[in-house]
C-alpha cells in the first residue's frame, strides 16, 4: 500500500475507496459481455468471441511488446492493445476470406492466430519475467 498525501484526497479518482473504481469494476464486465454479443450478431455465428477469434491474444502480445520496448510510455499501453486487437482482427478476417470466408473458416484461423500469438506471448513472458511484474502506478 503506498502513502497518501493530502493532495491525494482531493483528486476524486486517487482517493481511498474510490466510487469511480467501484463503478467500473461494476460495470466493465457488461462492456465486455456487450464486445461479444456484436461479434456474433455481425458475424451470425453463435460461436465468435474476441478470445476465440484471437484479438485477444493480438491485444496481449501488443501490450507486450510495448512495455518491453517502449517502457516509458505506460501511458499509452490501451493505445497498443487496441492497435493490436485491431491488427489481430484484420489478420483473422484477411485469413478467412483467402478460403471462402465461411463460420468455419473464421474460427479456425481465429482458433490458430490466437494459439501462435499466445505462444509468442508465453516465449516473451519466460524470456523477460519482468514483464509480469506490475511496475506501472496504474496496474
Amino acid at each position: 500500500m503506498t502513502y497518501q498525501t493530502p493532495e491525494d484526497d482531493r483528486n476524486p479518482l486517487t482517493c481511498r475507496g474510490s466510487t469511480y473504481k467501484g463503478i467500473t469494476a461494476v460495470i466493465g464486465p457488461f462492456f465486455l459481455e456487450g464486445n461479444s454479443l456484436l461479434l456474433q450478431q455481425t458475424l451470425n455465428n453463435p460461436m465468435a468471441r474476441p478470445s476465440l477469434l484471437g484479438i485477444n491474444a493480438s491485444a496481449t502480445l501488443s501490450v507486450l511488446l510495448g512495455i518491453l520496448l517502449y517502457p516509458s510510455l505506460a501511458q499509452l499501453l490501451p493505445l497498443f492493445s487496441s492497435i493490436g486487437a485491431l491488427a489481430g482482427s484484420m489478420v483473422v478476417f484477411s485469413l478467412a476470406a483467402m478460403y471462402r470466408f465461411s463460420r468455419l473458416t473464421l474460427i479456425l484461423s481465429g482458433i490458430a492466430l490466437s494459439t501462435v500469438l499466445e505462444a509468442i506471448s508465453d516465449a516473451l513472458l519466460t524470456v523477460f519475467p519482468d514483464l509480469a511484474h506490475s511496475r506501472y502506478p496504474y496496474q
